[in-house]
C-alpha cells in the first residue's frame, strides 16, 4: 500500500499524515540559486552512503534517514571525509507499505549529490531546503564526457530510485558551471533580494528583515 503524505508548507516543513487518495498538488516556493544558498545552514558535496527508512519517535509516521560522505564543504561545518544525515518524511512502513510524499528529494546509495540542508530535528539530522530543489544529482553524462548536475521532480512513487537507470534529463547543466557559482554564493553569505520567502526560521526571518529595513514582525501593523 502507498500512502500519499501531503506537503503543505512551502519549505517542505510540514506535513499532513494520512489520506491515502493522492494530492491535488504540492504547492512550493520556487527558490532561486541566491535563496537556496543563503536560507541553507549547510551546503555539501558528496555520496550517498546508505538509504534507510525508521518510524518517528512516536511511531506514527516513517521517515527516510540517507547517510553522505562529505566530499567538499562550501557552508556550515562539514569537514570532508565526515558524514551528514538528511532525513526525510515518508519511507517504509511496518506494515510492508510505503509513505511518499510528492516532490520530497529521493537518494540512492552511489549517488554524488549537491544538497542544501537545513536542521530537521533535535537529534542531528538534517532535511533538504525546498524539498526536491535542495538537492542535485552529479552525473557523469557519457554522451559528452562531462559532468552534468540536475533535480528530480517526482510526484508519483515508484519503488526504487535509481539514479543510474534514468535518463538524464534534457534540462541538465554543467556540473562544475553550477558548483562554481554556488561555492560563489555560498561564500558570499549575501541576503538574496526582497520577496517573501515562506516558512523561514525565526532567525533567518530576523536576519532578512533587518537587512531591508523592514520593521520587526511584532510591531507590523
Amino acid at each position: 500500500m502507498i500512502r500519499r503524505l501531503l506537503a503543505v508548507s512551502a519549505l517542505g516543513l510540514g506535513v499532513l499524515l494520512g489520506s491515502a487518495t493522492p494530492a491535488a498538488a504540492t504547492t512550493l516556493h520556487p527558490f532561486t540559486d541566491h535563496e537556496l544558498a543563503w536560507v541553507a545552514d549547510v551546503v555539501v558535496v558528496g555520496t550517498v552512503e546508505s538509504v534507510g527508512s525508521a518510524l518517528s519517535g512516536r511511531g506514527r509516521h516513517p521517515y527516510t534517514y540517507t547517510t553522505i560522505r562529505v566530499e567538499e564543504a562550501m557552508k556550515g561545518g562539514a569537514a570532508p571525509g565526515s558524514t551528514v544525515v538528511v532525513r526525510e518524511v515518508g519511507g517504509d512502513t511496518p506494515d510492508g507499505g510505503h509513505a511518499f510524499v510528492p516532490a520530497s528529494a529521493r537518494f540512492d546509495v552511489g549517488e554524488r549529490v549537491l544538497v542544501f540542508l537545513e536542521p530537521a530535528a533535535e537529534d542531528g539530522a538534517w532535511r533538504c531546503v525546498g524539498m526536491f530543489q535542495g538537492k542535485y544529482t552529479l552525473r557523469a553524462d557519457r554522451r559528452s564526457g562531462r559532468t552534468v548536475a540536475y533535480r528530480v521532480h517526482e510526484n508519483d512513487y515508484s519503488p526504487a530510485y535509481d539514479h543510474e537507470a534514468r535518463p538524464i534529463p534534457a534540462g541538465a547543466v554543467d556540473a562544475e558551471s553550477l558548483l562554481g557559482r554556488f561555492r560563489r554564493l555560498a561564500s558570499e553569505g549575501a541576503v538574496p533580494p526582497e520577496r517573501e520567502i515562506p516558512g523561514l526560521r525565526a532567525d533567518r526571518r530576523a536576519e532578512f528583515r533587518a537587512y531591508w529595513g523592514l520593521p520587526p514582525e511584532e510591531d507590523r501593523p
